[in-house]
């Protein structure tokens, strides 16, 4: 990964902190909670799989569920190690914001 620049890094913190748009930490956080409670509530047949990726899919639905699952709660773990600079939402708020700046 490349060096922030001190606006990156300053923006990045505004939205750890919930001060401009973005996935704060407690929204992240949340996001963890609650893709681990539907791993859980998946593993033990509380809820099918339909529940977790909708309807229509053909094959291993449990299977396809499940790392639906694993890959979000993998790249909440990310976010929430990063302080938010690896979710792909936050780095296009931060984009946004740079050349919004630049413009001015």
């Amino acid at each position: 990964m490349e060096k922030l620049s001190e606006i990156e890094v300053e923006y990045f913190e505004k939205i750890w902190h919930g001060d401009a748009q973005g996935f704060s930490a407690s929204m992240l956080a949340d996001e963890y909670n609650y893709l681990q409670v539907m791993r859980l509530n998946l593993d033990m047949h509380r809820i099918t799989p339909a529940r977790v990726i909708g309807t229509g899919y053909k094959g291993n639905t449990r299977r396809m569920a499940e790392e639906y699952l694993d890959e979000g709660i993998e790249a909440t773990r990310e976010a929430l190690a990063t302080r938010g600079r690896s979710n792909l939402c936050n780095i296009s708020n931060v984009a946004l914001h740079l050349s919004r700046a630049a413009a001015a």
